[in-house]
C-alpha cells in the first residue's frame, strides 16, 4: 500500500445504463497531503539520534524506507537522500 503523496490524483466516473448508453462525469482531482514531518523519519514526534541512524541506514542502503520515511528523510527536498540531509537534520536537532 505505497501511496504517492503530494501528487494530483484525478478520476472520472462512467455510468453505464440501459441499452448500453453511458454518461461520463467531468474529471475531479485531489491531492493526498503527506503527513511526514521533515527529519522525523520514525514519526515519533521528535528529531533525535534515532532519526539520524535511520537516515544513515537509508543512505548506505541497509534500510528500504517507505514513501513517508523518504519524504521525511529528504530534508532539503531535492529528491535525493544523501549526506546533505544528515547535516541539515543534525543542525535542526542542535537548534
Amino acid at each position: 500500500n505505497d501511496i504517492d503523496y503530494n501528487v494530483d490524483y484525478c478520476y472520472s466516473v462512467n455510468l453505464i445504463y440501459e441499452d448500453n448508453m453511458s454518461l461520463l462525469s467531468e474529471p475531479d482531482c485531489a491531492i493526498i497531503e503527506s503527513e511526514s514531518v521533515s527529519g522525523d523519519i520514525n514519526a515519533d514526534g521528535m528529531l533525535d539520534i534515532l532519526d539520524i541512524v535511520i537516515l544513515i541506514n537509508i543512505i548506505v542502503e541497509s534500510y528500504n524506507p517507505t514513501t513517508l520515511e523518504s519524504q521525511a528523510a529528504d530534508m532539503n527536498n531535492d529528491g535525493i537522500i544523501n549526506v546533505q540531509d544528515i547535516v541539515l537534520l543534525v543542525n535542526d536537532i542542535l537548534e
